[in-house]
């Protein structure tokens, strides 16, 4: 049930720093590490350049639905490095603050701005390559369907919530057009606009009811995890619903844990008797 290794070469080992997490690509990060610089969006340009080297001429159409913790964070480092993404929420409050200020990632105690393009609902007559659905699980077909005329028809909606949901969009858009994004990283937004990460980490990104050389042949997922490498490393596997299933039971004892202790998950994690008795 493990998922596969992410696709980088052998000879660049991963590597760790404060700005890039383990997993990306150890020779592209020594090639730019240039920490002083800035994109024109706001962000740093050794992020930038690390993603443009990744994503090369691709550009797909990107709709993130939901701007929490979790969509809001995905939304400014895609954003951050260019990417073609708009983001959707319908508070007028997170709105108004995005507009005004960008959105506000806040890593290892040091916040930036990165300007990015946010609307109050979908825009009209759009059309997007990649749906991503951010929203809470009790909301996502409401999300899939107000969304599904604005997906291109090669397009896929992705899931990022926790639990089954690929099952349930599936029913709504085909099984063929839905990705799992498994989030192996914690985030959350104490105010408007404002983005923490709290746990380090990076996707799993698989399909329901796919085959073992789907890895290889599916295209889609693949471009979708080289642009998900700006917020983390990403990994794929053809057991999208053990890979799930493994997350909710994790959940399931360190969420209680957290509950008890009133702790996040980062911290928690860190513990190693925390640790020992989630296991137990």
């Amino acid at each position: 049930m493990s998922p596969d290794a992410s696709p980088v070469a052998a000879s660049d080992q991963p590597l760790s720093s404060p700005h890039f997490p383990v997993g990306h690509s150890g020779s592209l990060i020594d090639r730019f590490c240039l920490d002083d610089l800035a994109t024109p969006h706001g962000g740093r340009f050794d992020i930038w350049l690390l993603a443009q080297a990744n994503i090369g001429d691709q550009m797909s159409r990107i709709l993130i639905i939901g701007v929490g913790g979790i969509g809001g964070t995905v939304a400014g480092h895609l954003a951050e490095v260019g990417a073609d993404v708009t983001a959707v929420t319908t508070n007028s409050q997170i709105h108004a603050a995005i507009l005004e200020h960008g959105f506000r990632l806040t890593e290892g105690g040091e916040q930036r701005s990165v300007q990015g393009t946010i609307s109050l609902g979908i825009p009209r007559g759009e059309i997007f390559d990649t749906i991503i659905l951010a929203t809470q699980p009790p909301s996502v077909e409401d999300a899939a369907r107000g969304a599904l005329e604005h997906l291109a028809d090669d397009g896929n909606m992705v899931c990022l919530q926790n639990g089954l949901c690929e099952y349930r969009i599936a029913d709504l858009v085909g099984s063929t057009r839905v990705i799992g994004g498994i989030v192996a990283w914690g985030g959350s937004m104490p105010q408007p606009g404002v983005y923490e990460r709290t746990a380090p980490g990076g996707f799993t990104l698989g399909r329901i009811g796919a085959l073992p050389d789907d890895r290889v042949r599916d295209d889609a997922i693949r471009e979708l995890g080289t642009i998900l490498e700006a917020v983390g490393p990403v990994s794929y596997t053809t057991n999208l619903a053990g890979a799930r299933w493994s997350k909710l039971a994790i959940n399931c004892v360190i969420s209680s844990m957290g509950t008890i202790g009133g702790e996040r998950l980062g911290r928690l994690v860190r513990v190693r008797r925390y640790r020992r008795l989630g296991l137990e």
